[in-house]
């Protein structure tokens, strides 16, 4: 048994900021191998990235997540008391209370429901000089899912709705005001959300029986209590953010397009949802989102002849994994057509994160995400017609998380008349 290689730096997180998603796989690379120990403020971290060490990452009997996650995301992305902090039977508990949203008949209402948004703010688009194409989808996707959760969107102040659970995401991995607007923007959250589930257990709202809503509000943990109304917030936040935080992946689905015009004709020419599927799926390996989980040791064990010492956090690469040379042909280009193979979904292909969805921690989300997504793709190829206009469309790998650097800005949106030839003006 030998020990893990190290980089030899003091701490890498100053190192971290300045090459983001790319740090690990650099360093990997450097070192030829795909597991290193550093340090990060101090602390012993190993890192890791590819599908044995995904797979080794999600063993429950090797890693915990209860206190792992780091504060800053906790305060901003993820909440306290969320499903992502839990471990053994309690995290399988409320799991299991989150995929029972996630059924085929749920997920298909909610997407016709980002459908209906795309038909009715397309005329909006028209009217307007340009459209910047993320705030435009988190539009498009906080009506959706806010209606789909059993929330009145009448009721509702829906621009700052959708600011504030748009800033969460946006911030948790920016540093300075990014970040402290954030940190303001999730307090709020958690206000609407909590006062929602307070109202739906009072009877003073009354959401669909299935709903989001009135599962998580009246969801019982192993103890046969209802959730703290702080938790309950959160687990409700759990669905709304990402499904809207879906804007980002469209955002990069329309990047595509632009940017990768032979596989946007594939996409045009085949016109089933399929070709959407394999399109969308594309966009989630390619294109960056988050650059990796974490974890923590329970115990001391070998994998692989190296010595995992116990309580040592460990971090799982998804972008390096997601763009490995052993596993993917030509992983730094735009190819759809490479799902057209067997992919190993449970520990190479996790954006998402990996292992089994109804055990491990992996996004319960990733069925909405997928779906919105295909859909979206569809939806755009089909019936919308834009031109690009000169701008700045390069990704910086080390904003998290990224986007292109002018946020990718559409003129002349048109609904596509079967006479339109082609979808976008370069």
């Amino acid at each position: 048994m030998t020990a893990i290689p190290s980089n030899n730096r003091f701490d890498s997180f100053p190192h971290f900021v300045r090459t983001g998603f790319e740090f690990i796989k650099s360093e990997c690379d450097r070192l030829q191998t795909d597991v290193f120990s550093t340090r990060f403020f101090g602390a012993k971290t190993i890192c890791m990235r590819g599908p044995e060490a995904a797979r080794l990452f999600y063993d429950e009997s090797r890693f915990e997540r209860a206190g792992v996650m780091p504060a800053r995301l906790q305060k901003t992305l993820f909440g306290v008391g969320g499903v992502q902090g839990l471990d053994g039977e309690a995290h399988q508990h409320r799991k299991e209370m989150l995929l029972s949203l996630m059924s085929e008949e749920h997920i298909t209402s909610l997407s016709n429901l980002m459908l209906e948004q795309f038909a009715k703010q397309l005329p909006r688009w028209e009217e307007q000089e340009q459209i910047e194409v993320l705030d435009a989808m988190h539009r498009v996707l906080t009506y959706a899912v806010l209606e789909w959760c059993g929330i009145d969107t009448s009721r509702e102040d829906m621009d700052q709705v959708a600011s504030f659970q748009t800033s969460m995401v946006d911030g948790s991995g920016g540093l300075g005001p990014r970040f402290w607007r954030a940190r303001i923007a999730r307090k709020q959250a958690d206000a609407w959300a909590r006062k929602r589930v307070l109202e739906t257990r009072a009877g003073l709202i009354k959401p669909p029986e299935e709903s989001a809503l009135s599962v998580i509000a009246h969801h019982r943990d192993l103890q046969g209590e209802v959730l703290h109304e702080d938790v309950a917030a959160v687990e409700l936040l759990n669905i709304t953010r990402p499904s809207i935080a879906c804007g980002r992946w469209i955002m990069f689905a329309i990047h595509a397009m632009h940017t990768s015009p032979a596989a946007y004709d594939d996409l045009r020419a085949n016109t089933d949802l399929e070709a959407a599927d394999r399109f969308g799926e594309e966009v989630r390996r390619f294109y960056p989102f988050f650059p990796f989980v974490a974890a923590r040791t329970r115990s001391n064990f070998e994998w692989d002849g190296y010595e995992f010492p116990r309580e040592t956090r460990v971090l799982l690469d998804l972008y390096a994994t997601l763009h490995h040379e052993d596993h993917w042909v030509n992983p730094d280009m735009f190819l759809p057509d490479r799902f057209f193979e067997d992919i190993d979904r449970k520990y190479l292909m996790i954006p998402h994160g990996g292992g089994d969805y109804s055990i491990n921690h992996r996004c319960a989300g990733e069925h909405i995400a997928r779906r919105l997504l295909r859909d979206a793709v569809r939806y755009i190829a089909d019936h919308v017609a834009f031109e690009v206009p000169e701008q700045d469309l390069s990704i910086s790998l080390t904003r998290i998380p990224p986007e292109p650097q002018d946020r990718m800005l559409l003129t002349n949106v048109r609904r596509r008349n079967l006479v339109d030839a082609p979808a976008y003006v370069s």
